[in-house]
């Protein structure tokens, strides 16, 4: 079987962190794979890596732009008849809108995955409505739609986006990993944050968050983009800069998590995050805002704690909670046992694959 996927962005987030790990494991069970992007970077490159036949196609850009998207419209037919896949599939917004047109224009069977609805909760207005209408229209156009949560499914349903046969739920998963054991006094408390430098991840709040946490506490946040110096410079004002550690964008984040205490994740608007995943695979107690399909992650006061989005009192009061090792210890095995239940990469690997054939034969 021969698949094209498709996808916007290079840069490392969690779409194209499934992405890669999904080609690669269909890559050993024999599948041919070559991917179709709109961006060179740390995807791209990693791909070249791996030896997958990439096409680099300039006019498939994030934002809307019609004398492109009718050129990447074109570009996309070409790349599908060039290399006549029997599946497309398709990843992130913009590669799910001009994709599924190329791909219907082409008569390929065509899957898409949601990595969190453009007309989410927290997304401003106009472009909700732009969104909504858009995905509403092009919805039959693909033959099975794979939200990563149940909140993502729930909300295209409460819409009228797509009828229920035609979405499907796989939980996004990671690589199980051998977790090392922390010892459980150490001179401070570290806390993490994975993710770009964006409005939607507002690490500001987490900042803010920690002029109100104890000195036991440091930060650690990983990750650049368009807001990073001005959440610097916020880190200054509030004369907490020695406690928040920017390390920049990193490719050894899985060992850097080994090393820390306790995970948060303070977006405005989320799909099933992978930082969070990977983050309970490591056995850490796990924080976010309850947005998307984080509260499908995250047991509030069982594995970590909920918070309401923007809140950075409320953040600050459930990071001092988490002072203790063993409490911590405790919400960080709850997070491993929750992990090992419903989000390894075998597990959506599989669901995946059982998706690809029944949409090849011809079912749902």
């Amino acid at each position: 079987m021969k698949i094209l996927y498709c996808i916007t962005r290079s840069d490392w987030g969690g779409a194209q962190v499934h992405m890669l790990d999904l080609i690669t494991e269909m890559k050993k069970e024999g599948y041919a794979c070559e991917v179709a992007i709109g961006e060179k970077g740390e995807l791209y490159d990693r791909l070249e890596a791996l030896g997958i036949p990439t096409h680099f196609v300039p006019a498939l850009v994030h934002s809307i732009n019609p004398i492109l998207d009718v050129k990447v419209v074109y570009d996309l037919c070409k790349i599908i008849k060039g290399t006549q896949p029997d599946l497309v599939h398709l990843h992130s917004t913009k590669a799910g809108w001009v994709g599924r047109i190329a791909s219907w224009l082409m008569k390929r069977k065509t899957i898409f995955t949601v990595h969190g609805w453009c007309f989410t909760e927290g997304v401003a207005g106009n472009r909700k409505k732009i969104g909504r209408f858009i995905e509403t229209l092009l919805a039959p156009l693909a033959q099975k739609i794979i939200c990563v949560s149940n909140f993502d499914k729930k909300l295209a349903l409460a819409l009228e986006v797509a009828p229920t046969q035609k979405i499907e739920v796989v939980y996004n998963g990671v690589r199980a990993l051998e977790v090392q054991p922390k010892p459980l006094k150490s001179s401070k408390i570290k806390v993490i944050m994975v993710a770009r430098f964006t409005d939607q991840k507002n690490q500001r709040c987490l900042i803010e968050a920690f002029a109100h946490v104890s000195p036991d506490f440091d930060l650690y946040l990983i990750g650049d983009g368009i807001n990073l110096e001005g959440d610097q410079k916020r880190a200054v004002e509030l004369g907490i800069k020695e406690r928040i550690h920017f390390l920049g964008g990193r490719t050894d984040v899985t060992e850097i998590l080994q090393d820390m205490d306790i995970f948060v994740l303070s977006s405005h608007y989320e799909g099933l995050p992978i930082s969070i995943i990977e983050a309970m695979s490591l056995a850490l107690p796990v924080i976010g805002s309850d947005v998307g399909g984080v509260n499908e992650l995250i047991s509030d006061g069982i594995n970590g704690y909920l918070v309401k989005p923007d809140n950075s009192h409320q953040l600050a009061e459930k990071i001092n909670n988490l002072n203790s090792p063993s409490k911590r210890w405790a919400m960080g095995q709850k997070s491993l046992e929750i992990f090992q239940d419903k989000f390894t990469l075998d597990k959506c690997v599989a669901h995946t694959r059982k998706i690809y054939e029944n949409v090849l034969k011809g079912g749902h």
